[in-house]
């Protein structure tokens, strides 16, 4: 719910000085004194960010973007080409549980979706029959409390029955950089404990988060290979391409030089043997010269 899906016909001028840019707005409408339409800027509340409406601004600072696109583009590359998990970004989830708020993840990783390409603005899980396995969040400076209090999105998430829940902080707004979540018992979560290198391991989708600086990683749990973005993956694809041509460049032209090698080396052998030939050639007949001398009388 970050973007503004439409231009309002007529911005009240005192709603815009009331908005704190970083907190974020809701565009509503009023009729005017005159009978016109006219939109305010209405602030946003914490309850609003735990369940919001479509068409809700909500800034994000350059580290929650980044962090939030590169999840995005390493773990969707990861599934591209396996149909079992789909990976949703800032998509309003309905648990199809009364009293429960439905908000709007940076980063959902969903089972057995039977047509991502069909699902809208909202992710209905009865309708579905599936609901997000890991959820990750990334910390807003502005709502840090809804984020990791376990009164708030912790609580919702458990309630939902979201298996791993993972809150990454790139810009050290809380004491913890990654913090995780796995359901437990009676649908409560449980602290998950920090790997040796202060990684989360998501046992759902075999998988460790973590930051390296302020850049979000993730690891493959069993092969430690790093994830990579798409453009990444095409990146290495064409180096790899490119270093593949440059190690056959190099075969063909050390294979050429050997085969120049040899060639002289089998001319120079032929002209060595030659050499030979006619050397011998003149000491027979040097030979031949010698014996006839001695035959002649008086030689």
């Amino acid at each position: 719910m970050s973007t503004r899906p439409f231009l309002s016909p007529e911005l009240s001028d005192a709603s815009v000085w009331d908005v704190d840019a970083d907190q974020g707005w809701r565009y509503v409408s009023r009729v005017g004194p005159d009978g016109r339409e006219i939109w305010d800027m209405v602030p946003l509340t914490e309850a609003d960010f735990l369940d919001p409406q479509e068409g809700d601004v909500m800034p994000q600072r350059p580290e929650h973007e980044r962090a939030t696109r590169d999840l995005i583009d390493m773990l969707s590359a990861y599934y591209r080409d396996d149909p079992t998990y789909t990976v949703f970004h800032d998509l309003k989830m309905d648990w199809g549980i009364p009293g429960l708020q439905r908000p709007s993840p940076d980063l959902a990783v969903v089972p057995g979706v039977r047509d991502p390409q069909a699902i809208g603005g909202i992710f209905e899980v009865l309708h579905e029959g599936t609901r997000p396995v890991l959820v990750v969040e990334v910390v807003s400076p502005n709502y840090v409390d809804a984020d990791i209090n376990p009164r708030k999105k912790v609580r919702i998430y458990a309630a939902a029955g979201v298996q791993e829940y993972i809150i990454f902080d790139p810009g050290g707004h809380t004491d913890t950089p990654v913090r995780g979540y796995r359901l437990g018992r009676g649908r409560r979560y449980q602290r998950i404990a920090l790997d040796t290198d202060g990684m989360v391991t998501s046992r759902s989708l075999g998988l460790r988060f973590g930051l390296d600086g302020t850049r979000v990683v993730v690891m493959d749990r069993h092969t430690g290979e790093r994830l990579l973005s798409h453009l990444a993956q095409v990146e290495r694809a064409e180096a790899e391409a490119q270093a593949r041509l440059e190690a056959e460049t190099r075969a063909q032209t050390e294979a050429q030089a050997r085969l120049e090698a040899e060639t002289r080396a089998q001319a120079e052998a032929q002209a060595r043997a030659q050499l030979e030939a006619e050397l011998a050639a003149l000491r027979a007949e040097l030979q031949r010269q010698r014996v006839i001398d001695q035959d002649v009388p008086g030689g």
